[in-house]
């Protein structure tokens, strides 16, 4: 991660470090001492509770950017006239880096954005093999999916 700007950075942290899509970010919003926002067209949640917290890592990441705290991936761009946020941008920033990083030799593969959500998956099951607690931070509608998930990654199960 050394390798990229602060702000790919922290987005970068979202992504390995709590196991957030790219397409969560741009909505993700600080109320109170939780993060809320949708991702794949549901709400963010921790356990029964609605909104996540973010690692320590994660908001030094974002602080070290200059990012607002309250809304750090909320970019802004101009698409005919309407004023949108836009997790493509996200994804572009991150990726291309990722080839300039992967054409330089710095990288051995051509990863992609949500490798980096990927890495989070497969590093907490690492932690206690409770694929229950892995697919509730992911966000999954259900084990299987998680377990799909894992095993297209070469994770035993």
């Amino acid at each position: 991660m050394d390798n990229f700007p602060a702000i790919e950075r922290a987005i970068l942290a979202a992504l390995a470090l709590r196991g957030l899509r790219a397409g969560a970010l741009p909505m993700l919003e600080k109320k109170g001492d939780r993060y809320y926002g949708i991702s794949k067209g549901k709400k963010l949640v921790e356990g029964d509770t609605d909104g996540i917290t973010l690692p320590s890592a994660v908001l030094n990441a974002i602080r070290a950017a200059g990012l607002d705290i309250k809304k750090p991936f909320a970019w802004k761009t101009r698409l005919k006239k309407r004023t949108t946020m836009n997790a493509s941008a996200i994804q572009g920033r991150i990726n291309k880096h990722l080839q300039k990083l992967y054409k330089e030799g710095k990288v051995k593969a051509a990863f992609s954005c949500h490798d980096f959500r990927h890495f989070f998956a497969v590093q907490e099951y690492g932690k206690d093999k409770d694929i229950y607690r892995v697919s509730a931070l992911l966000g999954h509608a259900n084990v299987a999916i998680t377990q799909t998930y894992l095993k297209s990654l070469k994770v035993k199960i």
